[in-house]
C-alpha cells in the first residue's frame, strides 16, 4: 500500500490520486491539517509506529511512501507566561525539540522502510550548495553574490551592468489588506542600490543573464520532462516567469534536451540524492545552458499539461508495485 503525505488543495497529489484509483492502487492520503492534535503510538517492540486522528495509520503496513507536502504533526503544550521568563522559553524549547526529534525519526523510518520518491529531507537541499555542486560538474552557473554590505553590491553592478536579487533559500507570498506581497526575483538598479544602508541582512544577488527562453524540467528517476517558456516577450515575466500573465500566459511548449546537458543533470541529481525535482536552466541569445536551481517539490502540473507529457500518470503509475519505474 501507498502512504501520501500531503496538505489539503494541492492540485498536484489530487491528479496523481485520479489515476491510482483508475489503476485501482491502494493507498492512503494524509493531509498535514488533519494531524493537528492527533495522537501518536511507537513501539519499539516491532517498530510499530501508529498515528491516530480520524482513524490509525500503522507506517509498517506501507511499501511505498510518497512525501509532497506538510508534516507529521507532534502534539505539544506549550506553557504560557511571561515572555522573558527564562525558564518557561527553555521548557517549551525543551518541548519543541523533544517532538521534531520524534517526525524526524518517523521521516528517517519511511525513507528506510518503504520505495520514496520524494522524501522531507530533499526540501532542504541547500541551493547555494546545489550551484557549487552544478559547477563542478560542469553546468553553466550565473555569477552569484552573497553579502551584506553595500560596497560589494556597487562593484558587482559595475562589472555585470544588469544585476538581480532573489531570496537565497525560497521565495514566499503574502497578503496584507487587499495587497498582495511577492518575494521572488527582482531585478536590481543603480537607484536601489544608492538607497540600501551601508550594512544590510545578508542578501543573494546574482548577474542578469540575457534569455532567450528558460527550461522548466521536471525529472523523474532519471527521465527529463522539459518544457521551454517563452516568458522573455512579455515585461512582467521577463526577469522571473513566475509572475504570471493570467491574462496572456506565456507560450509553453515541449523541448528535447540535449544529450551533454542530461549526464550532467542526472549526475547532478544522483549527487544529491533526488529522486524527483523541478529544475529551471536558461538558454542564452548564443545558446548556452545556465543552470538556475532545482524545486525538489514543485507543481509539476505546469509542464504536464501544456507539454501532454500526463506526469500525473509517470508518477502514480511508479507507485503501482511499490518499486521503481514499471514502463
Amino acid at each position: 500500500m501507498l502512504l501520501i503525505l500531503t496538505i489539503d488543495g494541492d492540485n498536484s497529489t489530487s491528479n496523481v490520486i485520479d489515476w491510482l484509483l483508475y489503476n485501482n492502487t491502494d493507498f492512503d492520503r494524509i493531509n498535514y491539517e488533519e494531524l493537528l492534535g492527533t495522537e501518536i503510538q511507537i513501539n519499539s517492540v516491532d517498530t510499530k509506529i501508529i498515528l491516530s486522528n480520524k482513524k490509525n495509520y500503522n507506517l509498517k503496513n506501507y511499501r511505498t511512501y510518497w512525501y509532497r507536502r506538510g508534516n507529521f504533526q507532534i502534539p505539544t503544550k506549550l506553557i504560557k507566561g511571561a515572555t522573558n521568563s527564562e525558564c518557561i522559553n527553555t521548557i517549551n524549547t525543551f518541548n519543541k525539540d523533544e517532538c521534531n526529534y520524534v517526525q524526524n525519526f518517523i521521516h528517517s523510518y519511511l525513507k528506510e522502510k518503504t520505495y520514496s520518491v520524494n522524501t522531507y529531507s530533499d526540501i532542504f537541499v541547500n541551493k547555494l550548495t546545489l550551484l557549487d555542486k552544478a559547477k563542478e560538474i560542469g553546468l553553466k552557473i550565473p555569477e552569484t553574490l552573497i553579502t551584506t554590505n553595500k560596497s560589494n553590491v556597487l562593484e558587482f553592478i559595475k562589472k555585470h551592468e544588469s544585476i538581480i536579487s532573489k531570496p537565497i533559500y525560497n521565495g514566499f507570498n503574502f497578503t496584507i489588506k487587499d495587497a498582495n506581497f511577492y518575494f521572488h526575483t527582482l531585478l536590481i538598479n543603480a537607484d536601489d542600490i544608492k538607497n540600501l544602508p551601508v550594512k544590510f541582512y545578508v542578501t543573494k544577488f546574482q548577474a542578469l543573464i540575457p534569455k532567450s527562453f528558460e527550461l522548466r524540467i521536471f525529472y523523474l528517476e532519471g527521465k527529463f520532462y522539459a518544457s521551454a517558456i517563452f516568458s522573455q516577450n512579455d515585461e512582467q515575466t521577463k526577469v522571473d516567469f513566475r509572475n504570471y500573465n493570467e491574462d496572456k500566459p506565456n507560450r509553453v511548449l515541449p523541448y528535447k534536451l540535449p544529450k551533454d546537458l542530461q549526464i550532467k543533470l542526472t549526475k547532478l541529481m544522483n549527487e544529491i540524492e533526488m529522486k524527483s525535482g523541478s529544475i529551471d536552466i536558461i538558454v542564452t541569445k548564443s545558446g548556452e545552458y545556465v543552470f538556475l536551481e532545482v524545486n525538489p517539490i514543485g507543481q509539476f502540473t505546469q509542464v504536464s499539461l501544456p507539454c501532454n507529457y500526463y506526469l500525473e500518470k509517470e508518477v502514480a503509475k511508479i507507485f503501482e508495485n511499490g518499486k521503481t519505474r514499471v514502463n
